[in-house]
């Protein structure tokens, strides 16, 4: 039925006018319909005006899509073609289902026949609008969700059409879900497969996640399956959208009128013969319902149901049974507090009312706290399975915990983004926590989550990136579109959001090294905001600590007395303890050229992350690097980013990490580089790096076990350094030599 594009354009104006004559007569022969009361189950006039409508409409579809696109052909197409004979048809079943009617089948049938046709079309008009558009739909859209795209070089008219055409493609997308779903609706067969509908919605928030529309039709199929929770998670995410769905509201609303008859029919049911989530679940929904509705919110009742929630979470994490769904719970849980807080902003700001203002930001005390218990919880799961000696990203990604883990990081790097988004959240908590009568229940939650952030942050800053990762997450598909997460989402890298929105998954490894990357940084941001005084950065031992007022007397009294006594003890005793707890690491040392941190600082990374390396950075380095980044190409880029990276290292300190001393240096040759017994000649830009190469091969590094051992060894690439190293008695491995043996370090470990 779908005609290719025309070279000859075809009349537009008087293609619409014929359209509008052949609803205009639809329209009359609809109402007479109406007036006579008639359900016909076959409609042969009504059948041939739409046939026309829908000619005519694609034809405008495909011939302007400009002019389509502003005159709302495809709600015409899907409203006058499509829908009201699909109302009209449930209409007819519902009626003849009333008693046994032998035209019953006739009729879903029919329905049937009517939605496979209209999916049909719909997926042929597709094809034809992509073919038409001739650009990576999800490409276009990113680039249209970050405002970076460069229409400059494209007539103007040509940059219409595009945007017109992807609008039309995804709209058209969701139709083909809402015909999906009717017809699993419908189906004959007895069970019912969701997958279909799902599928298209979720492909139209990848297209374009700034329509709030298929939020909420994923709402409704979910609805059909009884998941409350993530009913109300799609809902909240079509609110908290650019374009929020007009229905969303009304829909919670209806929703939440629903569960309160469910709950009475519930009531009698045992609480010991229901899970723990199911619990935790009736209990959540509870608080959200009220604070969804701020004029009539009961303080003791929100109290209640937030205690209740919180109760039964915290005990899950030690409930085996519990442990494994409960990740993917909070997952949705936080999404759903960070939107009923922006809704609260949202409502605060629309209304002049003292009380109701007041009562809106009382509920944003309850939604942090609960926000801030929560993180608390999988904090300290996290913690109670990680330590200090062995929390490399490969050691986590492959233990029989890691799936666990790997749960709870998606909601804890979730809502860290947000809060580092929104730092504010604290600001306005203390302020309102202290002048409520609730404020024992609530006000401790803000600082037993930040003990426990705290304490992750310390284990973690020795190798995740503290300044974060640009980097785009599986789980931020859904959330691109959320708008108190926007800010944050249009800082990370577009080709990793393509990667992501094209299913192109990386390494569980580097997903977990992200996700550490954003509570690092959130963490950093946090310590650094002279609004929250409480949570700190501790230059003198390196760690993140929560200062309460008895804390703050202690670090200026432990400040005063460091100023009074000697700053710096025996040098030379230092020296020989921290070369001691290098040799008690048991990792191979190896020195990285000036070249290595230039050209493969994503390795060096990984290596020490891995802490499967320890990495020494001699001065030599240090000075070339400064050198290096003044100017305006990319090696200079290159090299400030890795000077940046050195800095937030040796800052956040790492035992896998060390800066050469002046002291670590063995020069084997005279002043004019020449070896004993005239054996070669060093050249003057290699002396530093070889003479701290040598320092630590014979002075900390252990003598090798075995043939196959390498306890030491200077990375580099560059062929004459190599050369020179080996003849004075230097090992050395190149990069990806040294990459494929930590790779096989940790196939074994």
């Amino acid at each position: 039925m779908t005609k290719p594009m025309s070279k000859d354009r075809l009349d537009t104006v008087s293609l619409w006018s014929e359209a509008q004559s052949f609803e205009r007569a639809l329209r009359e022969h609809e109402l007479r319909k109406r007036q006579q009361r008639s359900l016909a189950l076959v409609d042969t006039d009504a059948g041939r005006l739409r046939l026309c409508l829908l000619e005519l409409y694609e034809d405008l579809i495909i011939v302007d899509p400009t002019f389509a696109a502003a005159k709302n052909v495809d709600d015409k197409l899907w409203n006058v073609v499509f829908y009201v004979r699909l109302e009209e048809l449930r209409s007819l079943i519902r009626k003849l289902q009333i008693e046994p009617n032998p035209s019953l089948l006739a009729a879903s049938e029919e329905l049937q026949n009517h939605l496979n046709m209209a999916i049909s079309f719909y997926q042929t008009l597709l094809l034809t609008m992509k073919s038409t558009f001739q650009e990576d739909l999800i490409a276009f859209g990113i680039e249209q969700y970050a405002c970076k795209r460069d229409a400059h070089d494209e007539p103007l008219s040509d940059v219409q059409v595009k945007l017109s055409l992807f609008q039309l493609i995804h709209k058209c997308t969701v139709y083909l879900g809402d015909l999906s779903r009717y017809r699993e609706i419908h189906s004959l067969s007895n069970g019912k497969n969701w997958q279909s509908p799902r599928y298209h919605y979720l492909k139209a928030i990848r297209i374009n996640p700034d329509i709030g529309k298929p939020y909420s039709q994923l709402a409704i199929v979910a609805s059909y399956t009884r998941s409350d929770l993530e009913v109300i998670y799609w809902y909240c995410l079509s609110l908290a959208n650019l374009n929020p769905h007009s229905v969303t509201k009304e829909n919670i609303t209806a929703f939440y009128n629903s569960q309160e008859t469910k709950a009475m029919l519930q009531s009698s049911e045992p609480q010991s013969s229901r899970f723990p989530l199911q619990q935790a679940t009736t209990d959540f929904l509870s608080f959200h319902r009220q604070t969804f509705d701020p004029e009539s919110v009961v303080m003791s009742d929100l109290l209640s149901s937030y205690v209740k929630t919180i109760e039964i979470v915290r005990a899950i994490p030690t409930t085996s049974s519990q442990a494994v769904p409960l990740p993917d719970w909070l997952r949705m849980v936080m999404p759903i507090l960070a939107a009923t807080y922006y809704d609260m902003d949202q409502r605060f700001g629309k209304t002049d009312q003292t009380a109701v203002r007041h009562r809106v930001r009382i509920i944003q005390v309850f939604l942090a706290a609960m926000a801030f218990d929560f993180l608390a919880i999988m904090l300290d799961v996290l913690l109670n399975n990680m330590t200090e000696t062995e929390v490399a990203m490969e050691t986590l990604a492959e233990s029989p915990d890691a799936s666990r883990l790997f749960g709870y990081l998606s909601p804890i790097a979730l809502m860290c983004a947000w809060l580092e988004m929104n730092l504010n959240v604290f600001v306005m908590f203390l302020n309102y926590a202290k002048t409520i009568k609730e404020a024992e229940v609530v006000l401790p939650t803000v600082t037993k989550f930040l003990r426990s952030l705290g304490k992750f942050a310390n284990i973690i800053s020795s190798f995740a990136d503290m300044d974060g990762s640009i980097d785009c997450l599986p789980e931020d598909a859904d959330l691109l579109g959320f708008l108190p997460l926007r800010n944050y989402y249009q800082q990370l890298d577009l080709e990793s959001i393509e990667d992501v929105l094209k299913d192109r998954q990386s390494a569980v490894s580097d997903q977990m090294a992200i996700r550490m990357a954003r509570v690092a940084r959130f963490a950093k941001k946090l310590s650094e905001d002279e609004r929250i005084n409480f949570f700190r950065f501790n230059e003198t031992d390196g760690t993140f600590n929560v200062l309460d007022e008895d804390a703050k007397k202690k670090e200026m009294h432990k400040l005063m007395k460091a100023l009074a006594t000697e700053r710096l003890k025996d040098q030379v005793s230092t020296l020989e303890q921290n070369i001691n707890k290098l040799k008690e690491l048991s990792c191979p040392m190896i020195l990285i050229d000036t070249n290595g941190y230039v050209h493969h600082l994503g390795l060096v990374k990984k290596w020490l992350a891995s802490r499967k390396s320890i990495v020494i950075v001699p001065m030599e380095v240090i000075d070339n690097l400064d050198r290096l980044k003044k100017g305006t190409e990319k090696i200079n880029a290159r090299a400030r980013e890795a000077i940046r990276y050195l800095e937030q290292r040796f800052r956040y300190r790492s035992e896998y990490l060390r800066g050469q001393q002046d002291e670590e240096r063995i020069a084997l040759w005279d002043r004019e580089g020449t070896l004993p017994n005239s054996a070669g000649f060093v050249p003057k830009h290699m002396r530093s790096i070889l003479a701290c190469a040598l320092y630590y091969q014979t002075r900390v590094a252990p003598q090798p076990l075995d043939e196959t051992d390498v306890p030491f060894a200077l990375v580099t690439d560059d062929t004459a350094l190599a050369e020179v190293a080996c003849g004075v008695g230097v090992v050395v491995r190149g990069v990806q030599d040294w990459k494929m043996f930590i790779e096989e370090k940790i196939r074994k470990r």
